[in-house]
């Protein structure tokens, strides 16, 4: 993922839970966790610091008739073809539900794991795809656009911890 690349030294874990502070590698809880979303009971036991916040975009191929533009309304690729995240994403209901609220239902030819994959058959014209810039933005190519959507609201990438736990020394460290 793009986080491992980033920081090749960290532990890193794809997990599927939205702010899992409980979950265990090897027997070890986290301190700390990258997450775009937290949700549910977890919410209430969370602090969190957005680290990021940034506009979702669309990824189309530069030939695209919209690929000249600077950012474009939801309702303008409502007639598209789409490639979503696999299931689980947190991106993918807030999609949906800003389809909905736009009048219209999208067309959603994949749903994959793979932004390797979604990037090759975006430059294959087989659909665009729904992303934060900053992912968006590394998997690109020449061949393909990133363009804000104005109608959607910022995602924001957050570091998680557990209000009440003692963190480790590392865990202060990196958070300053």
């Amino acid at each position: 993922g793009l986080f491992a690349n980033l920081r090749p030294a960290c532990l890193y874990r794809e997990l599927a839970d939205s702010c899992p502070l409980a979950a265990k590698d090897g027997g070890r809880t986290f301190d700390l966790i990258i997450v775009r979303e937290i949700t549910g009971a977890e919410a209430d036991n969370c602090s969190h610091i957005t680290v990021l916040s940034e506009p979702i975009c669309i990824a189309l191929p530069a030939t695209h008739p919209l690929a000249h533009e600077t950012e474009l309304p939801l309702t303008s690729v409502a007639n598209e073809s789409f490639i979503l995240p696999a299931e689980g994403s947190n991106l993918n209901p807030v999609f949906l539900k800003e389809c909905h609220d736009a009048g219209f239902s999208p067309t959603i030819n994949y749903k994959l794991s793979s932004k390797e994959y979604t990037f090759q058959l975006i430059e294959q014209h087989k659909g665009c795809a729904i992303l934060g810039r900053s992912v968006a933005n590394h998997y690109a190519t020449p061949n393909i656009r990133v363009i804000p959507l104005i109608t959607f609201a910022n995602e924001n990438i957050n570091i998680a911890y557990t209000k009440y736990s003692q963190l480790s020394a590392s865990s202060k460290k990196f958070l300053q």
